[in-house]
């Protein structure tokens, strides 16, 4: 397992065994076996792993009522994990504790096309929601690099985007309504079935991004869309990311229906023309890929969106029709860093990826800026991200066994995150903060003057986790 150390934290604690006893006496199925206990101790992030005490496999909303209320009455930790894709350390069960699995919550129990939602559990990846949806014509538009392991629950707990963010937003703008365990057993719902809800707090916005720390979703009711006609994407390369951002910012001003504008720097853009089977262009240095909702080839919208790009001479520019080229495209790019993680680990690396977002506004001097700060650093870096959001994502190579390594990689992800900071931007777009970026998050708040907000934020926690048992660690310390 690269990129994760050997170091595991006692396994039981105190009180540990009783517990996992009166969880199995509650009918609850729980392992505190090898195997299970490593699989739950890490996620996808380099963060050093932590073994639970145990690991619970609820088979519906009322077990996991049950072991968050037998845990909350006997001051044991809980941490739900769901796929495990986290980048950030937010679901390893820092504290030990028990480990939740939601594998078996994994139904998609209503499909309301007259109405406009799903309702499904949050097990459910995306991948397989949108092939159910599919059927109907319409999709969830929530879309994750990895929605095939990505799921419902986990996209709510860090506010997912994705490669369709720039037309559709984030995760939260999609979340209806959520079944929401709290810390006591209780079992709330904090919206509606409706698109139109206004009624005082909007507690299920709070509940997208909160990292699994005010409660553990067991039930989700999301909005959905009709798929948009056209499905070409454009593909463009040039030889500066000074004329990249450009072109994205005359797309944008001139207001054109962007579902998608991704880019990639040199050392991406190798690893996507490799997936296409295909060559680099001559002079290529980074690479545009854009789709827009239009109705075909020959539309106005997409003639005047193949002139602005052309506009802006990129060193060669293609728009892709055919179905399988598009799927192989979107394959491609959707597998960029896992496939980049992969030829790492043969080389006996792993990699750390960042996120940050900028106003797009400021994409070309935070690019620029983040560029020579990699430069300075002598590290290996692979640069691509969701450019029409101002989403960046640095692919920084390590060693894992390089400690020193290690803080280098560290301390270049705090310089990229300030670097974000001075172009009016945040520290995590995406991702969240997990146990990463809590610092970053002290930065941003006291550079906006906002510090106030994280006490805020610790006193939301308490009002709905008393005992602080829910994911303890992540997002800030208390």
């Amino acid at each position: 397992m690269p990129g994760k150390t050997n170091i595991y934290s006692n396994a039981y604690g105190k009180g540990g065994k009783g517990i996992v006893n009166m969880l199995k006496d509650a009918g609850i199925e729980i392992s505190d076996q090898g195997k299970a206990i490593l699989s739950f101790s890490h996620d996808m992030s380099y963060i050093t792993p932590v073994k639970p005490v145990a690991v619970a496999f609820p088979k519906n909303k009322e077990q996991v009522a049950t072991i968050l209320r037998i845990c909350n009455k006997n001051r044991m930790k809980v941490t739900a994990v769901g796929g495990g894709s986290s980048l950030t350390g937010s679901s390893i069960p820092l504290k030990g504790g028990i480990a939740i699995s939601m594998e078996r919550l994994n139904r998609i129990i209503e499909i309301n096309i007259e109405d406009g939602y799903a309702r499904a559990e949050p097990n459910v990846t995306i991948e397989e929601l949108n092939r159910k949806l599919e059927r109907y014509g319409y999709f969830y538009p929530p879309d994750p690099a990895s929605a095939h392991m990505a799921t419902i629950g986990g996209s709510i707990s860090t506010n997912a985007g994705g490669l369709k963010a720039l037309m559709y937003g984030s995760t939260k703008h999609w979340v209806l309504d959520t079944e929401l365990a709290l810390a006591s057993g209780e079992i709330i719902r904090t919206g509606s079935s409706t698109l139109k809800l206004s009624r005082g707090y909007d507690l299920t916005a709070l509940v997208c991004g909160s990292e699994g720390t005010l409660g553990i979703v067991t039930q989700a009711t999301l909005k959905i869309a009709k798929k948009p006609e056209s499905s070409g994407i454009m593909i463009s390369y040039f030889s500066s990311i000074k004329d990249l951002a450009e072109t994205v910012g005359e797309l944008k001003k001139r207001g054109m229906p962007l579902i998608m504008a991704e880019f990639m720097d040199h050392a991406s853009l190798l690893e996507f023309t490799h997936a296409r089977k295909q060559m680099a262009p001559k002079y290529a240095n980074y690479v545009l890929l854009t789709s827009v909702s239009s109705t075909g080839k020959n539309d106005a919208i997409t003639k005047l969106c193949v002139k602005i790009i052309k506009k802006h001479k990129p060193v060669k520019h293609e728009y892709i029709r055919k179905n399988k080229e598009i799927t192989r495209i979107y394959s491609a790019r959707r597998e960029l860093h896992e496939k980049m993680v992969e030829e790492a680990h043969m080389e006996g690396k792993d990699i750390v990826i960042g996120d940050v977002i900028v106003p797009p506004s400021r994409l070309a001097p935070a690019l620029l800026e983040i560029g020579r700060e990699i430069k300075s650093s002598g590290q290996r870096v692979a640069l691509f991200g969701h450019i029409g959001d101002g989403n960046i994502h640095s692919n920084i190579y390590f060693t894992p066994i390089d400690k020193k390594g290690i803080k280098e990689v560290m301390k270049l992800q705090e310089r990229i995150g300030r670097i974000a900071l001075r172009n009016k931007g945040s520290v995590s777009a995406e991702h969240g903060i997990g146990l990463e970026k809590k610092n970053l998050l002290i930065e941003e708040l006291k550079s906006k003057d906002s510090e106030r907000i994280l006490q805020l934020m610790k006193e939301i926690k308490k009002a709905f986790d008393p005992n602080g048992i829910l994911n303890p660690g992540k997002i800030f310390d208390i």
